[in-house]
């Protein structure tokens, strides 16, 4: 799945304005869904959305439960991208509100922070068991 987006990007950063050149030749506005994988979506989505796309991300739970309706249960890229195209068309189909970039980098930067404590503690941790065993050895 990594590959893919890695693939996807490469391809938009060769040619970014090859959607905006399909979306004058149809005269119609394109509006991108992703379905939200994880972190793996998130990427692309900042990705589009610094270049101007009208992009939205919507939640597995409401693409799974559109699948419920088709018998034959075929699972694959293309078949899921056709289903989320056509819930894209749906006027009120509910998608993900994503915070602003300040807000993104808080949380990004208070992750770190807590990694770094937690790794901290375990440093700690780690040099009193070894000075603990250095006194008991001692003694």
């Amino acid at each position: 799945q990594h590959t893919q987006l890695s693939y996807i990007c490469s391809q938009l950063q060769a040619n970014p304005y090859g959607l905006r050149k399909a979306e004058k030749l149809s005269s119609l506005e394109s509006h991108i869904f992703l379905e939200s994988t994880g972190i793996y979506h998130f990427p692309l989505f900042c990705y589009l959305v610094d270049y101007g796309f009208h992009a939205s991300i919507i939640n597995p739970i409401i693409t799974h439960s559109s699948k419920n309706g088709n018998i034959r249960k075929v699972k694959n890229d293309i078949v899921d991208s056709k289903g989320i195209a056509k819930l894209g068309l749906s006027d009120d189909i509910p998608v993900s509100q994503f915070p602003a970039k300040l807000i993104l980098e808080l949380r990004s930067l208070t992750r770190k922070y807590y990694d770094l404590t937690d790794e901290r503690s375990a440093h700690i941790n780690k040099r009193f068991q070894k000075r603990s065993l250095q006194i008991h050895r001692t003694l």
